[in-house]
């Protein structure tokens, strides 16, 4: 499935319909913006097409990421246009490795550290982090 120019998948068309597999509203809120740019988020379906074109022009062209540049173009951003809109993370290869970015606060939930979630799904997950953590103590 090919990622590009789209912003909201169906995952469920894939994993099954109403099979072992199938989760109940699921979408996928992920796009390839650049070959070495992707953009996870959650939030308001307006807001995330801007910021993704925005990102998409930037990257329009290059070869290679430059992930500092990368960086001051995202914080550059008009913040009312992210602000209670949009929340996301980026990742990026940058060619010396991998970085990412993100406007969620993370939290801790142990045995995990720094963990960043958003979306409708944020209280099952975290739900279920607590549910394997307290009963498999192996975790580290």
């Amino acid at each position: 499935m090919c990622l590009r120019g789209s912003l909201v998948h169906t995952p469920n068309k894939i994993i099954g319909l109403k099979g072992a597999g199938y989760v109940s509203s699921l979408r996928q809120k992920l796009a390839i913006l650049h070959d070495h740019v992707c953009l996870a988020w959650a939030g308001d379906l307006f807001h995330a097409q801007r910021f993704a074109e925005y990102i998409r022009s930037f990257a329009s062209g290059m070869v290679s990421i430059d992930y500092d540049e990368l960086r001051r173009t995202v914080d550059a951003y008009p913040r009312e246009d992210l602000e209670g809109h949009l929340e996301f993370v980026i990742y990026a290869w940058h060619g010396t490795g991998w970085g990412y970015f993100s406007n969620l606060k993370p939290f801790d939930l142990d045995p995990l550290r720094q963990i960043r979630v958003s979306g409708t799904g944020k209280t099952h997950f975290i739900a279920n982090i607590e549910q394997v953590a307290n009963t498999n103590p192996q975790i580290e």
